[in-house]
């Protein structure tokens, strides 16, 4: 079992993880939110419900609120796996 993390203030993060943690959290948003959801699952919707636009608008947005749930589920995880809780994000 790991030991319990450091209080936020206490901790002090080298630049060069923090910015691989920023970048990292970017890319995640970026393929699962702009290629998954607005790229792919809205063409997708386009071509198979085109005549129906108030289904496919819920369609688009039930995709989108799993895919922020994908996100959230993988910081999440992200921080257990380092001994940490989404509260010493800040």
């Amino acid at each position: 079992m790991s030991c319990p993390a450091a209080p936020y203030g206490e901790r002090k993060l080298p630049a060069r993880r923090a910015w691989r943690n920023a970048i990292g959290v970017v890319l995640l948003l970026w393929i699962v939110l702009g290629l998954g959801c607005f790229r792919w699952l809205a063409q997708l919707i386009a071509t198979s419900y085109r005549h129906d636009l108030l289904f496919g608008s819920f369609l688009l947005d039930l995709g989108f609120a799993v895919g922020i749930a994908i996100i959230v589920a993988a910081i999440v995880g992200w921080q257990r796996l380092h001994g940490e809780t989404i509260r010493d994000l800040g």
